[in-house]
């Protein structure tokens, strides 16, 4: 056979090897966030991810707009608007509930929370387990932290006496599990180990690969070629339970299909790369 051809049936041999639990990943995530006065006033709003989100008003997950006057006569109102502050928005008068679309399992997101109370100081908490939900959260003010910051992760309350700021900016990164009772993760095996797709994908010269431990494992995870051969090995060694997460430098080769390999004791999982220079 040619050695083309070699290469060619290899490559469609390897595709078609792939398991499907290495095709898909969801991720359902629904966040409270609630604000009291100083009277015991009280309002709630929520934030999350889901697969099936849109950046505008998506009823089928429960987001509906607020009436034209909002919170009406409530001494503490608070709703979430356009994070782009533009004026014809999609999201209208404002969202109690605010989605946005879950793409993978490494991304970003911005919230835009706005509220007003007649009295202050008021008080804004939310779960104190959120590490569990997400790698990174904070929240500050429009000015970036200027007169509000916190780092939601490292505490569970937030409280505001200055009675000028009445909106914050919650940046998420990297969500990963489930508040509301909905984890669905469809990129693991039945045992609990996952390798999910990395990201960017195509991508130039960086990428990052995330996988999942649900038992401490003799880990493997390496970087093939279309004919097998190693390339790289990003990790060989024993690790815990956990999520981790791999960077790879690409640079030194060439553009092309590779595929990432995570043997973790007998379990093997590969995903397909692309390198486009």
């Amino acid at each position: 056979m040619h050695c083309t051809q070699l290469h060619r049936a290899l490559f469609i041999f390897t595709l078609a090897a792939l398991p499907a639990f290495a095709l898909a990943q969801s991720v359902h995530l629904k966040i409270p966030l609630s604000i009291r006065d100083n009277n015991g006033h009280s309002a709630i709003v929520y934030f999350g991810v889901d697969p099936s989100a849109t950046y505008c008003i998506d009823p089928s997950l429960g987001e509906y707009e607020l009436p034209s006057d909002r919170c009406g006569t409530s001494s503490i109102c608070a709703y979430f608007a356009d994070s782009r502050g533009e004026s014809d928005s999609c999201l209208g008068n404002g969202l109690l509930l605010d989605y946005h679309a879950f793409a993978f399992i490494v991304q970003a997101d911005t919230y835009r929370v706005i509220f007003s109370a007649q009295d202050y100081p008021l008080t804004l908490r939310w779960p104190s387990n959120l590490r569990t939900f997400y790698d990174s959260a904070r929240i500050v003010d429009l000015s970036g932290g200027v007169l509000v910051k916190a780092d939601m992760l490292g505490v569970d309350s937030l409280v505001i006496s200055d009675a000028t700021v009445n909106q914050l900016i919650i940046h998420t990164w990297d969500p990963k599990g489930f508040v509301d009772g909905i984890w669905e993760r469809n990129g693991a095996t039945p045992n609990g180990f996952a390798l999910y797709q990395n990201y960017p994908n195509p991508f130039n010269p960086m990428t990052t690969i995330v996988y999942k431990l649900s038992a401490a494992s003799d880990v493997r995870l390496e970087i093939i070629d279309v004919v097998g051969n190693t390339v790289a090995t990003l990790v060989d060694q024993h690790q815990q339970v956990g999520a981790y997460r791999v960077s790879w430098d690409a640079g030194q080769h060439s553009s092309g299909v590779y595929f990432c390999r995570l043997q973790a004791g007998t379990t093997s999982m590969l995903r397909k790369l692309l390198v486009v220079k």
